[in-house]
């Protein structure tokens, strides 16, 4: 295993050797002669600017499907605090790199050629345009987007399923495309009013609440539109809801509205869908099929159960959650004692705050005060913060200067959104995706393609045996035949070579 670490910090350092202000590593394999007592892993080291900040929270459902997508079930982190000294250990040993050779994986397949990939074709756009649109149509006229409907209405969608998986990450968007302009198309409320309140922020119609059944506490986003005309809005999260008062709770999360227009206009609340995260996640698998590089980096090329040319590989952390984190944040620490930069993300803000929770833990044990690196805990609007983060965690349009941290840690779905705080892609040496198991092929490929470069290395950590997945409301995405629920490290798992996965007891 520590092998495979080698090669992996050399990847690394001949990647950033193209960078002449960083610090030149003291020996040929980028790590000093006086190695710390600590375990190191390293795997191999667009603009996009839009005026709405959404985070990464779910779509919602419809009366008939129950349908939505990007969701996240964000429940508590289980933890297991048993560990074994061996294991962990051969997870990550500092023997001396220069006394062993380096393991390599042999792979008798050629490897192929970006003149062979044509994923974007003229011939794609036109049949997923015209597909979604007819879908739509359909579900105007009460049809509902089942597995069955599409078999027998589109059968060519249903064949890129089982085509490569650039092509089945199309399907899923263009599927979550279409059930995010049927549910835009109902409102919650009509002519509601806002209602003071000392604390909240609460609006009420006498109408009452046409579509509960789509509300998730603390997930569900709403826009709320004046009948004025206009053209102003507010962005809102809905916290809370209660049907025989006709009245929601909202959190506000963005606004153009005046105090004027709050205090006296009717407004039209209707359900606000995630596009802008959907728009993140097409740049994303766009900028990783223009490069062949990149397309090895996320395992897109599958021959039987062999990797194609892997020749940037992923690195794989398996094991519960509490002793997985702590080993990460131990060669985490590392890797920033090298001048290198980490964005750490997970699909729920539960996922982040308990890593930010043991990497802060473990520097206070490890490092001393003189050399605590710069961590930044970054959430896109006002949110509940675990008070023990309160000093690292700051909104993204207060933060001018990110590029000066070391450790970055936000959700999937706003890391994208770092791009717009001078971040350029490539920034990152590492981004470590924890809890991967968890998150959708989508969000994973949103990031990779929108802050990875070649030399980027990749880290996917999680636990599949946890039990748990990828949490969608959507029943058409809940289908085993649409493979929406099969994460990138569920897909890897199983055609990945064993030195590059490290499982943690």
């Amino acid at each position: 295993m520590a092998s495979l670490f080698r090669l992996l910090f050399n990847c690394c350092k001949s990647g950033r050797e193209k960078q002449p202000t960083q610090t030149e590593p003291t020996t040929v394999t980028g790590i000093p002669d006086e190695l710390p007592n600590i375990k190191i892993i390293t795997t191999e080291p667009e603009k996009h600017d839009g005026n709405e900040s959404l985070t990464d929270e779910s779509y919602l459902s419809n009366d008939n499907n129950d349908i939505g997508g990007f969701e996240s079930e964000e429940e508590e982190e289980e933890t297991d605090s048993e560990t074994e000294e061996d294991d962990y250990k051969k997870f990550s040993s500092t023997v001396n790199i220069r006394d062993e050779e380096v393991d390599t994986v042999e792979e008798n397949i050629p490897p192929s050629t970006s003149e062979s990939i044509c994923y974007k074709s003229d011939y794609d756009k036109l049949f997923y345009s015209n597909a979604t649109a007819q879908i739509l149509m359909d579900l105007e006229n009460k049809k509902q987007l089942t597995v069955n409907y599409l078999r027998e209405k589109h059968p060519e969608l249903m064949e890129k399923l089982n085509g490569d998986t650039v092509e089945r990450l199309l399907v899923h968007a263009s599927l979550i495309e279409i059930i995010d302009e049927n549910e835009k198309q109902i409102p919650l409320m009509e002519h509601a009013k806002f209602f003071k309140c000392n604390t909240d922020l609460v609006i009420c119609s006498p109408n009452g609440i046409s579509k509960s059944s789509r509300i998730t506490k603390k997930k569900t986003k709403v826009q709320i539109i004046p009948y004025d005309g206009s053209g102003r809005q507010m962005l809102c999260t809905i916290m809370d809801f209660n049907t025989t008062t006709k009245s929601l709770i909202l959190q506000r999360r963005d606004s153009s509205l005046t105090e004027e227009q709050i205090i006296n206009d009717n407004f039209e609340v209707i359900i606000c869908p995630n596009f802008q995260q959907l728009q993140f996640s097409m740049n994303g698998i766009d900028s990783i099929c223009k490069n062949e590089a990149m397309l090895r980096k996320v395992g897109a090329k599958i021959y039987g159960n062999h990797l194609c040319d892997f020749s940037f590989p992923t690195l794989f952390a398996l094991g519960p959650t509490q002793k997985r984190i702590e080993f990460l944040v131990e060669n985490i620490l590392e890797i920033i004692s090298h001048k290198f930069k980490v964005l750490i993300c997970a699909s729920t803000n539960i996922s982040i705050d308990n890593f930010a929770v043991i990497l802060l833990n473990s520097i206070s044990k490890i490092l001393p005060k003189t050399n605590i690196p710069k961590i930044r805990r970054i959430i896109p609007f006002i949110q509940d913060v675990d008070s023990r983060l309160t000093e690292i965690t700051v909104q993204l349009h207060n933060e001018k200067d990110l590029c000066s941290f070391d450790i970055v840690l936000c959700t999937l779905g706003c890391a994208p959104k770092l791009l717009t705080n001078s971040l350029q892609p490539g920034h990152f040496s590492h981004i470590f995706i924890d809890d991967s198991q968890n998150a959708s092929e989508l969000d994973s490929w949103m990031v990779i393609g929108n802050l990875a470069s070649e030399e980027t290395q990749i880290i996917l950590s999680g636990d599949l045996q946890s039990g748990k997945g990828i949490y969608t409301k959507a029943e058409i995405l809940k289908d085993n035949q649409i493979g929406y629920c099969i994460s990138m490290l569920e897909r890897l798992h199983s055609v990945f070579p064993p030195n590059r996965v490290t499982t943690i007891s």
